[in-house]
């Protein structure tokens, strides 16, 4: 397959029938990518695998997962629907939800314990209820910096409830975790554990050629023959060029995006000569470049509910964009 040259990344459509280079192997952070991987009944074994190294330490050894429902209604018919990537429950009983974040999302931690909330809500049965629900684990793989909320350089973050007093947990029924991937920057050379090898796959597979050395193991094997994009069929291969493109018309919005918010705030900045003047600026740059990102992926044929996935923005919000 020939790369297209037609077009600049930035210039990319949805509806354009022009093939883009899908590369070797599937890219993880979009839908059709994170789906191959972890959301089919076939690769419930690479789930399992993965859910250990991430919980290793705080749940017994999951044997089994029986994929949920991740799109679950309101009770209201004029509140949006929660949807999340995937949600799963365990051997072990315990109920988690798996997200793949490639755009920015300012409200990443609210989001979270959003759509945990609307698991526990669900667990309530009719009549009487002692409150005594499965523990839930939300996991939310991020491809964006989150360092201003997080307030650190590490790849893991994780919360929970604490006593303010002690700074121990007052419940292990709610746990938030959140890897930053963009601070993973191992090479394969410096692999140690095996968490650092699932670390360095999702960051890199879009970018490989080859299957690495360091990820020779039968659960590494086998996403590597999952995800290579040879052995798509036709419907397969169509799916994952419209992701792909989605992807990228997001990817190259966002990097707008931050150029216009760091060129305001540079002009406003010098105009008042404090730092306040920086600060409002970017601030005032980034609001105009949302909107600019909102206008193009609906120019793109994305769904305001698609748009609502991709963004920290609501319903309402977007559609008073498009609007004005």
């Amino acid at each position: 397959m020939e790369k297209d040259q037609t077009h600049s990344e930035s210039e990319l459509h949805l509806s354009d029938t022009s093939e883009i280079e899908p590369g070797t192997y599937v890219n993880p952070f979009t839908d059709f990518g994170f789906k191959r991987i972890f959301g089919q009944e076939l690769s419930s074994d690479i789930l399992i695998d993965f859910l250990n190294e991430v919980l290793a330490g705080k749940e017994s050894a999951i044997t089994s997962v029986t994929y949920l429902n991740n799109e679950h209604q309101s009770e209201q018919k004029d509140q949006r629907r929660a949807a999340f990537d995937l949600h799963c429950m365990t051997s072990t009983g315990a109920r988690i939800i798996v997200e793949m974040q490639a755009g920015y999302q300012r409200h990443i931690v609210e989001r979270s314990l959003y759509y945990a909330a609307r698991v526990i809500g669900e667990q309530a049965p009719r009549g009487e209820w002692d409150f005594n629900y499965d523990r839930i684990y939300s996991i939310a793989i991020l491809d964006f910096k989150m360092a201003e909320s997080f307030g650190s350089g590490q790849v893991r973050h994780e919360g929970m409830l604490l006593n303010t007093e002690t700074s121990r947990p007052i419940t292990d029924r709610l746990v938030l975790i959140f890897l930053e991937m963009r601070n993973f920057v191992k090479t394969e050379r410096q692999l140690q554990t095996r968490m650092d090898k699932w670390l360095y796959l999702l960051r890199n597979l879009s970018q490989l050629t080859r299957r690495p050395k360091a990820l020779q193991e039968r659960i590494f094997n086998k996403i590597f023959t999952i995800a290579k994009v040879s052995a798509m069929d036709t419907k397969e291969y169509t799916d994952y060029q419209l992701s792909l493109k989605a992807y990228r018309v997001l990817r190259s919005s966002e990097m707008s995006i931050y150029g216009l918010g760091l060129e305001k705030g540079i002009e406003q900045g010098i105009e008042k000569g404090i730092e306040k003047g920086i600060e409002k600026g970017i601030e005032k740059g980034m609001t105009q470049g949302i909107a600019k990102m909102v206008r193009n992926l609906h120019q793109n044929n994305l769904s305001v509910e698609e748009i609502v996935r991709l963004t920290s923005l609501t319903e309402a919000e977007i559609r008073e964009i498009l609007t004005i």
